[in-house]
This record gives C-alpha cells, structure tokens and sequence, in this order.
C-alpha cells in the first residue's frame, strides 16, 4: 500500500518527468500488475524513468532501455532496436520419446548446410540451433525434419529477452 500511495503522491501534480525506483518489488502479483498498468498508462503524458533489476518489468512497460554496469551507461537504445542488435538467430528444437536417434542422426546432417553456425544439444531429446541466415534455416529446418522422419515435440525460434541481452553486455554471456 505503501508503494501505491507514494506512486499515487508523485502522479497527484501530473508532473512532466517521474523518477521511479523499484516500483513494483515487495508486490503481490496483482498489485505489481496494477502498478505496471498504471506506469505504461503513463506513455505520452510524462516522462518514466525507472530504476529495476526485474528485466520482465521494463520488457512490460519500457519503450527505451538503458543498461548500467558499474555506474557506466553499456547501452541506450530503444527496447525493439536492443532485441535487434542483440538477437542471435536460433531456434530450439525437441523431439518426441523415442525418436532420439532419427533426432541426433538428422542434427548431425545439418553442420553441413551453409545456414548452419552451432548446435548444443540437450538431455538428448532437445537441441539449440543457432543458425547464419533464418529465413534459410526455417525453410530447411521444417523440409528435412519431415524428411528424416523425425517426431517433433516443440520447433521454437528463439528470441532474446532483455536479461539475455543484459548477461550478454555485462559479460555474463549465456547462449541465446
């Protein structure tokens, strides 16, 4: 109620430029949903500034992004253009209980196409594939799955989420 009545104080002037620290952390998750509405209501009436560590968040409400590390701005960009820049081209791929062999058989075929950059697989019913040209790859990829035969349980191109890109830019890579 706290955080609600001080969002409430700082609104009650309409003022052009809000400052916002943490607005919606210690919230219930109807109260952090309230509280995330209200801010993205807030587009073209004033300028939001806020301040979290919860990525989702500013993935929910932000049409700008601003990544500090250590007190230093990495990057400033609007939140589509980020996701751009930083994408890696994959999908992720898992195939149906019984159909690991066809699965491993048919991934290995795929280092040859000129599409191809790096394979990971998983437990052995899933794979990340990450890929040069995705146009080229998603036209291939569905082809050869029906024509190796193989059972698939998720097809899934990969995009990054602001945290990815985040790790990513503070030197905390992890696969995309």
């Amino acid at each position: 109620m706290r955080q609600r009545m001080g969002l409430a104080q700082a609104l009650v002037n309409q003022p052009e430029v809000l400052f916002l620290d943490e607005p919606a952390s210690a919230l219930d998750p109807a109260g952090r949903k309230e509280v995330l509405e209200m801010i993205a209501g807030l587009r073209g009436q004033c300028t939001v500034f806020m301040s979290t560590h919860i990525l989702a968040d500013v993935e929910r409400v932000c049409d700008t992004v601003g990544i500090i590390n250590h007190g230093k701005l990495v990057v400033e960009a609007p939140q589509a253009e980020l996701l751009n820049r930083y994408s890696v081209p994959a999908f992720e791929l898992e195939c149906e209980v019984g159909s690991e062999e066809p699965f491993r058989a048919w991934l290995e075929t795929l280092k040859a196409q000129a599409w191809f950059s790096s394979l990971v697989m998983n437990n052995g019913t899933a794979a990340h594939l990450v890929v040069k040209d995705i146009a080229a790859a998603r036209q291939a990829l569905l082809a050869g799955v029906v024509q190796a035969g193989v059972a698939l349980h998720r097809y899934e191109i990969v995009t990054p989420s602001l945290e990815d890109i985040f790790l990513k830019l503070v030197g905390e890579e992890r696969i995309l």
